[in-house]
């Protein structure tokens, strides 16, 4: 007799998507950058990395978007999870605030990358893995009229525009080096 053991993983359906308040921002100004995850399953936690332009931009501070979420990370990882007993399946996970450093050169333009994002669901072994993320702002001249690109939507493929207020303040995170965790 031959016995076979199977294993069934269950991949959960879902996105996660990287937001930006502004695409062009002058030196000197801050913005804020959103992670937020769909995943008709609910979300149970979230693991990722960022990275940005350590020369062009200063972190400000790392947040998890709302009380929904416990922040577990540690310098170069952000593990968060959920902190509800509600079924999530929509929802901002993370709020990162930069600005853009005042010897910035103006028509230069910054990133900010989120890699390694991996969703674990409410759904017992499922989780999906997102592929990498990126914003991209353009650094514009702190005497220039108006904030152009405020409100409109990032030129990048896989990001749209987020206005997103009332950020928790709590885990804040503050200094310029890359892939702190929040």
């Amino acid at each position: 007799m031959i016995f076979c053991s199977v294993t069934i993983v269950n991949a959960s359906n879902g996105n996660a998507s990287l937001t930006t308040s502004s695409t062009s921002v002058k030196q000197g100004e801050t913005f804020i950058v959103t992670l937020s995850v769909n995943c008709e399953d609910g979300i149970n936690g979230v693991d990722t990395s960022y990275s940005y332009d350590e020369d062009k931009l200063e972190l400000v501070s790392a947040n998890v978007a709302s009380s929904n979420w416990a922040n577990l990370g540690i310098d170069s990882k952000i593990q968060v999870i959920v902190n509800s007993t509600s079924k999530l399946t929509s929802e901002n996970i993370y709020v990162l605030t930069f600005k853009v450093k005042d010897n910035a050169s103006v028509g230069d333009s910054a990133k900010v990358s989120i890699s390694e994002i991996k969703v674990d669901s409410d759904v017992s072994e499922s989780s999906f893995t997102e592929t990498p993320k990126s914003v991209t702002i353009n650094i514009i001249s702190k005497d220039s009229d108006t904030q152009n690109g405020n409100n409109e939507e990032n030129q990048n493929s896989d990001t749209t525009n987020n206005n997103n207020g009332g950020s928790q303040n709590s885990n804040t995170t503050r200094g310029t080096k890359s892939n702190r965790g929040i």
